[in-house]
């Protein structure tokens, strides 16, 4: 997952007084960013994540705006909308193997959303479709067709059509892993989702830990929870191998101290693969 470009490190040794207005006011900016962008309630919240969301308006209880602090939670939320329809309307017609398959595959759905690691979009400034991003993160459907075992063709569709929505992707074999797993065309539409592109002040947003960082020659930890010498890695947020600014070698972001989030490989500033 590939990030905004920032140069140089931010010291964390600031005067207490200066980094407690600083957070203020960049969670002033974060909340009045997020408050313009999803202005209008959560299905208007719900739309702009996955236009698909306008045909299901009546099967959206909540009414009020939420205010979400990352693209995390906004994802999150399209979820938790998503699995209750695709619980309460299992298609006609479809045989006990394709149950028991659908169901289970609504459970894994679930346990994504609750993990919260989910794509992102270092490609354009506006939301897209990210089928499988350059860490390896799948998006929701791609998540679906790899734990049923279709892996390769995950990848064969993020090969082909990695930015496309479900109804303009062309790769052959995505109709009849739907059928074989109890889902429709119309469900996966729904599903899916399109990724923010990166903040350029997630630096130093209250909320960093929470948002994927640009890749770059750094090493970081988790403030506030360092437990000993920093020559160890328990701590570590985020961690850039290079000379002089380039990126060479391994690139690293982690969760939180006990879950790895982003690893990336680069040489000279580009991106390589794992």
């Amino acid at each position: 997952m590939n990030p905004p470009m920032c140069n140089g490190v931010i010291a964390f040794v600031k005067p207490i007084k200066l980094r407690a207005m600083k957070k203020h006011f960049a969670l002033i900016l974060t909340t009045l960013f997020v408050q313009q962008a999803f202005a209008g309630g959560v299905y208007n919240q719900l739309v702009k994540f996955n236009p698909n969301w306008k045909k299901y308006k009546t099967q959206v209880k909540e009414k009020n705006e939420k205010v979400f602090v990352s693209d995390v939670e906004y994802v999150q939320e399209h979820l938790s909308h998503v699995i209750p329809i695709l619980q309460d309307n299992t298609p006609a017609g479809l045989t006990s193997a394709q149950k028991a398959t659908r169901t289970h595959l609504i459970g894994v759905l679930d346990e994504y959303r609750k993990a919260g690691l989910f794509p992102v979009n270092p490609y354009v400034a506006e939301r897209i479709p990210v089928f499988i991003d350059e860490f390896d993160t799948h998006c929701a459907v791609g998540y679906l067709m790899r734990k049923s075992g279709y892996g390769k063709l995950a990848r064969k569709i993020a090969r082909a059509d990695n930015y496309a929505w479900v109804k303009d992707i062309k790769v052959e074999g995505v109709y009849e892993w739907a059928f074989k797993s109890g889902f429709t065309l119309e469900e996966l539409k729904l599903i899916q989702g399109a990724y923010d592109s990166y903040l350029p002040n997630a630096l130093i947003l209250p909320n960093k830990y929470e948002i994927p960082q640009q890749p770059m020659v750094v090493k970081r930890y988790f403030e506030n929870k360092h437990k000993g010498s920093k020559t160890g890695n328990a701590d570590l947020w985020c961690y850039g191998e290079g000379t002089n600014g380039v990126l060479n070698g391994k690139w690293i972001q982690n969760y939180n101290e006990t879950t790895p989030w982003i690893v990336g490989y680069y040489e000279n500033g580009k991106r390589t693969g794992n």
